[in-house]
């Protein structure tokens, strides 16, 4: 192989790679997306926070519990708070998801924002359950 063969070579795998992490920079802004993030943190992110609060179980300084658990709804807000229910895109990304995991997901979070007082965050969640039950 000659040296400017190699050096095509080595060019065209950097523009295969560099199309391939655009596409997925575009695959994080579709609804799809945020929402399997969203169900995914909270899913996982309950079990993960019960293993946290084990293991500094005997801590007083700390109350890993209740940090772990404003870190994972508001992260999770994040990625659900543009939901539109107008946008057929967004409604379409709720049908991939298993219905328990996102009425689960739905629920824990109503509850936590319930508590927090932010209404307007659980009027926004509860009609995605709504939408969820009704596809």
């Amino acid at each position: 192989m000659s040296l400017e063969n190699f050096y095509r070579s080595l060019y065209s795998k950097k523009d295969e790679l560099s199309k391939m992490e655009e596409e997925i920079e575009e695959w994080k802004d579709t609804p799809r997306y945020k929402m399997g993030m969203f169900v995914k943190l909270i899913i996982n992110g309950t079990l993960f926070r019960k293993q946290l609060s084990n293991m500094f179980e005997g801590s007083n300084k700390i109350d890993i519990g209740n940090a772990g658990e404003f870190i994972m709804y508001n992260r999770a807000w994040y990625w659900i708070k543009d939901f539109n229910i107008e946008d057929s895109d967004w409604v379409e990304s709720v049908i991939p998801y298993e219905e328990e995991e996102v009425v689960r997901a739905c629920d824990l979070t109503i509850s936590y924002f319930e508590n927090l007082e932010e209404f307007e965050k659980c009027s926004l969640l509860l009609s995605i359950k709504k939408l969820f039950k009704n596809a």
